[in-house]
């Protein structure tokens, strides 16, 4: 179950992964879950949520409360991607663990930039005490009008004592 490309190691006497922490992670059911819908839209028929950036400054975002523990190591899986407005601007989406950006999940590692496709993101972290939601949102403050699509968010916590490497997620091999 280790991801070495992306820096995480399992440990063996509790290998793999919890359950999923996200309610309505792909947005076909009942989207009260996801209960913070700023300048944002869930449409459970075509399971999309969109994030709407109408002006500079605007904190756009969707957001869920979610029960983390403390120390305990997380993976999130999302699927994504910018509107031609979005791609033409250099826009970027953040993920955060909690409102504030005082969480675990470091908002700056996980900006990222957004493009006309489809975007698979994976992010491993270490939760924190002000670990308490999960929220995608805009990253940038320019002045255009631009939209994110998020298709799926998925969370789920590794069992065991597993690692993280400190110096970036790259393994180049097994072997000593």
């Amino acid at each position: 179950f280790d991801d070495k490309a992306n820096g995480a190691v399992h440990d063996q006497h509790a290998p793999g992964f919890g359950a999923e922490v996200v309610v309505n992670g792909d947005f076909t059911g009942d989207a009260s879950e996801w209960d913070n819908l700023v300048n944002a839209a869930i449409d459970n028929t075509t399971g999309v949520a969109t994030i709407s950036v109408p002006s500079e400054g605007t904190h756009s975002y969707i957001s869920q409360n979610v029960t983390f523990t403390n120390g305990g190591t997380y993976r999130i899986d999302l699927s994504l991607k910018g509107n031609a407005a979005a791609v033409s601007q250099g826009e970027r989406v953040r993920i955060r663990d909690n409102a504030s950006g005082n969480g675990g999940l470091n908002h700056s590692q996980t900006a990222t930039l957004l493009t006309g496709e489809v975007q698979n993101l994976r992010f491993y972290w270490v939760a924190n005490s002000n670990s308490d939601k999960i929220r995608i949102a805009r990253h940038s403050d320019n002045d255009a009008a631009y939209e994110i699509e998020v298709y799926n968010v998925s969370i789920k916590k590794l069992n065991g004592l597993p690692g993280l490497t400190s110096g970036g997620p790259t393994f180049t091999s097994d072997t000593p």
